[in-house]
């Protein structure tokens, strides 16, 4: 019984491992070999710890169902519930479950190994664009002046293509269109001139009908419509700094 709860601990220990160890890998791969980082070597070994890995997860998960259900049936067949690790296939799969997690990490380590310099001692990258903050500095001042920046959608490195080989900085803007200015001659208030009435026709009625009669009256122009936010992306070149805009 005692070799029993052993099998079953590693397991458990080898399905937390590596389940551990592909979320961190996948997860955070592209902040430790992002488009700054040198050429890649060995990126094969990579793949196979991550195929290797999940294998190892669903053969580990198979093995420890089938030593849960042999326990399950101990007051039916108890040779059959403490004996469970005599069974010729579930050895050879138990055992390759380790050999073939073994050989994830081992692939992982030497990916690490032929990749330490590009890891380790990463030269800081020559750029003129070198932060999310100047990348979004350089997007807003090739913003046209017709329009206005309402938010900033997002902002990524990613490789470049073409003539942009190295890194790229992808900003993602939403701008409205200014409108008119409230001073121009289209948009000024209307307002009605007073009429005087003759002299002659003064009385103390008309002086008070005239009084009110001075009062400007304005008229209201149509409020114009809301502007419609417009996304507008800039590439810009982390290395020279050269913008493009794709609206």
């Amino acid at each position: 019984m005692k070799a029993h709860d052993v099998l079953l601990e590693h397991l458990k220990q080898t399905v937390t491992i590596a389940s551990a160890t592909l979320a961190l890998t996948i997860g955070f791969i592209k902040d430790i070999l992002g488009p700054a980082t040198g050429t890649l070597h060995a990126e094969t070994l990579l793949k196979i710890s991550w195929g290797a890995l999940g294998t190892a997860i669903l053969l580990a998960i198979y093995v420890l169902a089938t030593l849960v259900n042999h326990l399950d049936s101990a007051g039916i067949d108890a040779n059959k519930a403490f004996k469970a690790g005599d069974n010729r296939a579930q050895q050879l799969i138990a055992l390759g479950t380790f050999l073939i997690f073994g050989v994830g990490m081992l692939s992982l380590g030497l990916f690490a190994v032929f990749n330490y310099d590009n890891v380790v001692h990463r030269k800081p990258p020559d750029f003129a664009i070198g932060s999310a903050t100047m990348a979004i500095d350089a997007a807003k001042k090739a913003t046209p002046s017709t329009q206005s920046v309402n938010r900033v959608t997002s902002v990524e490195l990613i490789p470049g293509a073409g003539e942009s080989a190295g890194a790229v900085w992808h900003v993602a803007l939403e701008t409205l269109a200014i409108p008119a200015s409230s001073t121009s001659p289209a948009s000024a208030p209307i307002v009605a001139s007073s009429v005087r009435a003759p002299r002659s026709a003064t009385t103390s009625a008309h002086r008070r009908k005239r009084s009110a009669h001075k009062q400007p009256v304005t008229v209201n122009n149509t409020t114009p419509p809301s502007p419609v936010p417009r996304r507008m992306d800039y590439y810009i070149d982390a290395k020279t700094g050269t913008v493009t805009a794709q609206p």
